[in-house]
């Protein structure tokens, strides 16, 4: 499937696990005609309308949440949408809070139905970070593909990891439904620690959890923001 990434490629960002990620699924996955529409810290908004509107077959649009403000900020002062093939769909990383402002994330899931014309439950969260091998994504873009009713704002994960939802004092585990901070076990991550406290609230629900933002006093983290404020030093 043909990627629009509006996301620096990994020669550009080489010390971005967000940009390793992607520039390794669209070797795996992607076709000759990707395309990276974050480059020198730009936003290549040309580039990226040229290659949604000459899509002839259903694209996955993917980058973090920001650099999409920041694309649909361009749309909407130009008059652009988009219509592209049916079965088209949207990945969204990295937070949205960003330096610039923060974006409701419903109102950033309306706007990839109003610019880009992908339906919402084609359109899907994943959750990850530098320091884990594996990520995190919303149920519903799967469950769509299979024919489930779709679980918004769950997130699922590998066969071989586990989420916990702890007290953020007694770091003991929390009934589901009530928000604590979210515990991480990954197997995949061989050369480092296995499990992992974050910084993000969370809560269980059955089949996964659903994230809730930062917990207070904790500092902003995220590629999002860091492609918000390289975005806005240069005025795009």
């Amino acid at each position: 499937m043909q990627m629009i990434v509006l996301s620096p490629p990994h020669s550009e960002a080489p010390h971005s696990s967000l940009a390793y990620m992607l520039s390794k699924i669209s070797q795996r996955f992607g076709t000759l005609h990707d395309g990276f529409f974050v480059r020198n810290d730009a936003l290549d908004v040309e580039g990226a309308v040229r290659a949604l509107q000459q899509a002839t077959a259903p694209v996955l649009v993917a980058g973090t949440a920001f650099a999409f403000v920041h694309f649909f900020d361009r749309c909407a002062a130009d008059g652009t949408r988009f219509a592209p093939p049916l079965g088209s769909r949207v990945i969204e990383t990295g937070g949205i809070k960003g330096k610039s402002r923060e974006v409701a994330r419903d109102e950033l899931y309306e706007w990839f139905t109003r610019y880009l014309g992908v339906a919402r439950d084609m359109c899907a969260s994943e959750y990850g970070m530098c320091e884990l091998g594996s990520q995190w994504y919303d149920a519903n873009l799967a469950d769509c593909l299979a024919g489930r009713s779709p679980r918004r704002n769950l997130k699922v994960g590998a066969p071989w990891t586990r989420t916990l939802v702890v007290d953020p004092v007694s770091t003991a585990p929390v009934p589901d439904g009530e928000r604590g901070l979210l515990q991480v076990f990954d197997l995949s991550n061989r050369g480092s620690v296995a499990a992992i406290l974050t910084g993000d609230l969370a809560r269980c629900v059955a089949g996964g959890f659903e994230l809730l933002g930062r917990a207070p006093g904790e500092p902003p983290k995220g590629c999002s923001a860091a492609i918000d404020a390289a975005l806005s030093g240069r005025g795009d």
